[in-house]
């Protein structure tokens, strides 16, 4: 039997419903019945077969709908000494709500942000902003490191060195920029190279100007990678190298031994956008059906069957860096998980 992949960060969806209905959002707003939704019990079950990993995602759909359930998983798993990182677009969290999350042993929230002002409001709903920064603001209220995601857009890639800044000032631990992934058909919100090489040179000079580096701290989403080996921005390079290794290493673990993500039902995907996309991919298994090894080793086998043999990726210089790139993107263009990302700037 070949070895299981040693999993180090694992997702756990919790519902799919949502108390929004954002623009750039891939996943359905429709539920599961309760007697087909995973209870608090069995997802612990799962982090107890779990046993290598370190990080728990919890997130949906809006995890907070379901906030007994979340408080039980986190509490299980930080009496195992595993880190628990609750991914909400905040507007639930009250003082009760941190209060229980705090005691419960969260180790950090993530929250998004696609805008300023009404670029923001226009993606989410009207004040939207306005609401996140008052919930950040609780968060940090109770000592609870608040991360943030920011997907760039055409939309917001403007307000690039702005939004960091705006992290900056709220305290943000950790700041990750992604792009959209239009599964949902926006093709609109499909970050184009040029615009992002635009942004990256605002964001630059933001950075520049800092006398020290400080929080936040920048990431970057797999999904960006492509962009990132075509920046052409030196100093960029030079001083976050070690920034974009670390998601270029992430990218390559995806594409060369898949992630662990678990639906509310049971379902576990290595990717959470392969139920969306135009021809859905099937679940590698249901942990109601199978056990965790056996859908872990499923995983092993369908991505050791993955292999990019298109002369353009192999040629390429970066190709031992990101393996050919994201699988999703790859099968929305092609059909194939075999196939290249279309999209990407350094083939084209």
């Amino acid at each position: 039997m070949r070895r299981l992949i040693n999993t180090k960060l694992v997702s756990f969806y919790i519902t799919q419903e949502c108390n929004l209905s954002c623009t750039h959002c891939f996943r359905t707003n429709a539920g599961y019945s309760s007697e087909e939704k995973l209870s608090g019990e069995e997802f612990c079950r799962v982090i107890d077969e779990l046993t290598d990993i370190d990080i728990i995602r919890l997130l949906g759909g809006e995890p907070l709908l379901e906030l007994e359930k979340v408080i039980e998983i986190t509490r299980h798993a930080a009496s195992l000494n595993k880190k628990v990182n609750v991914l909400t677009n905040a507007l639930l969290l009250d003082r009760e709500k941190l209060s229980l999350l705090k005691k419960a042993g969260v180790s950090a929230i993530q929250v998004s942000c696609e805008g300023i002002g009404e670029v923001q409001d226009n993606m989410r709903g009207k004040g939207y902003f306005e609401n996140l920064l008052w919930k950040v603001k609780l968060i940090r209220e109770y000592a609870i490191p608040c991360t943030m995601v920011i997907t760039l857009t055409p939309a917001n890639i403007f307000q690039i060195g702005d939004m960091h800044i705006m992290a900056q000032n709220l305290g943000i631990r950790k700041v990750v920029f992604s792009i959209t992934l239009p599964v949902n058909g926006r093709h609109d919100l499909r970050l184009s190279f040029k615009q992002f090489e635009e942004g990256m040179e605002k964001l630059v000079n933001i950075l520049k100007n800092q006398k020290e580096k400080r929080f936040p701290e920048i990431g970057f989403s797999p999904l960006v990678v492509n962009y990132l080996y075509a920046c052409k921005n030196s100093w960029l390079w030079e001083n976050y190298y070690e920034i974009f290794h670390e998601a270029f290493q992430r990218l390559k673990k995806c594409v060369e031994k898949g992630k662990f993500c678990l639906f509310p039902n049971g379902d576990v995907y290595p990717c959470p956008f392969f139920p969306y996309l135009t021809h859905p991919l099937p679940p590698v298994g249901n942990v109601k059906r199978q056990s965790v090894g056996v859908v872990r080793q499923r995983i092993n086998e369908m991505f050791s069957q993955i292999s990019v043999d298109n002369p353009g990726c192999r040629e390429c210089r970066f190709f031992e860096l990101c393996r050919g790139g994201c699988r999703a993107k790859a099968y929305m263009d092609t059909g194939s998980l075999n196939g290249v990302d279309e999209g990407c700037p350094v083939r084209n």
